[in-house]
């Protein structure tokens, strides 16, 4: 099915995206900002803000529906890259 498909290959980048984020983050939080020690709690906060993310994600997705929302996201990441 080429919708699947294409969500499919939406959540694999999204995946690489996460994997790359966790993997970079530490030097990222402590050579650029300069956290060093504080790098747990700046980790916690984004994690936190991307918990809370994903719960607006789920009730966007019951009122709005799936497909409306990704058609949504790609034009407004499009847009605004």
């Amino acid at each position: 099915n080429r919708i699947t498909c294409g969500y499919m290959i939406g959540l694999t980048m999204f995946t690489g995206v996460i994997s790359a984020y966790v993997i970079s983050v530490q030097q990222v939080f402590g050579e650029v900002y300069g956290l060093g020690d504080w790098l747990p709690i700046a980790f916690a906060a984004t994690a936190g803000g991307i918990a809370v993310a994903n719960f607006a994600n789920g009730f966007f997705v019951r009122t709005f529906g799936m497909r409306r929302i990704s058609h949504a996201a790609v034009l407004l990441f499009t847009v605004i890259s």
